[in-house]
């Protein structure tokens, strides 16, 4: 019973390569915002710590509060300050 349980999950986890074409290139993007985070509240929607500023139980942790992107994937940045603002939140709570 096991064996046939297993084999469909095996084939769904095999890894397969991508063949790409020499040459080929395949662009890539990462969409930004740019949600101001300061304390001013005329002149941004978030506080420092991404809590917004109208809205007490909303935080904004993506890269819409990025004003431009980076050289590199936004992926280990954006999970830094949602421990960031994770960190922040515990405070209030406790």
């Amino acid at each position: 019973m096991r064996c046939r349980l297993e084999a469909p999950a095996r084939r769904h986890t095999e890894i397969q390569s991508l063949r790409i074409p020499a040459g080929l290139r395949i662009p890539v993007q990462n969409q930004y915002g740019t949600i101001r985070f300061e304390n001013d509240l005329t002149t941004s929607a978030l506080f420092r710590n991404c809590k917004a500023h109208d809205v007490d139980n909303l935080s904004v942790v993506d890269v819409s509060i990025f004003p431009s992107s980076g050289t590199v994937n936004p992926a280990f940045t954006i999970m830094a300050n949602v421990l960031r603002a994770s960190e922040r939140l515990l405070e209030r709570l406790n």
